[in-house]
């Protein structure tokens, strides 16, 4: 990784937040709809919550479209043979 100089840094966050906001006002009618095929698919919460670590061990929060049963955390791996 390259050291940025402060003004360097402050633009490129600028334009990644910029762009993430147009990518979600652009993709907004589409999560609308994936929101509304999760919760008639199943019950429970529409988005799953979990913390990472990210770079310099730095911990996130992600929010992500629920996409198994609402209580697999909790459940463990799925063990096969």
């Amino acid at each position: 990784m390259t050291n940025r100089s402060p003004i360097h840094a402050f633009l490129k966050r600028a334009f990644d937040l910029v762009l993430a906001g147009a990518g979600l006002i652009l993709l907004m009618p589409l999560l609308a709809a994936i929101a509304v095929a999760v919760r008639l698919d199943s019950p429970g919460t529409i988005l799953f919550r979990q913390d990472r670590v990210g770079l310099n061990f730095r911990r996130f929060r992600i929010f992500k479209f629920r996409s198994m049963v609402a209580d697999a955390a909790s459940r463990g791996p799925l063990l096969t043979a």
